[in-house]
């Protein structure tokens, strides 16, 4: 029988994986999201243990709400998971 504890709630992979695709470090992420630099580290490992906390720093690296909860979704989807900000216009 699994333990409560043992559950995942998010993809805490998804996290670190956008993380390194941004180029961002923890401390950058905790600027943007208004959250403590230990609280993205605890997201990174998948301790985190507010939902507040989580979409901020969600948000902060452009990640979209209904992935994240997606604990089994493959690393290959993670681009599905990121919001678009870019302007396809630029240059023109």
């Amino acid at each position: 029988m699994q333990k409560f504890l043992d559950i995942k709630l998010y993809n805490n992979r998804l996290i670190a994986s956008q993380m390194e695709r941004s180029n961002k470090s923890a401390e950058q992420v905790a600027v943007d999201a208004g959250v403590s630099v230990a609280s993205v580290h605890s997201a990174r490992k998948g301790s985190l243990g507010t939902l507040k906390t989580l979409r901020q720093i969600t948000d902060a690296l452009d990640v979209k709400w209904e992935f994240i909860t997606r604990v089994d979704l493959p690393e290959s989807q993670f681009h599905r998971a990121v919001v678009r900000t870019g302007n396809s216009r630029t240059g023109r």
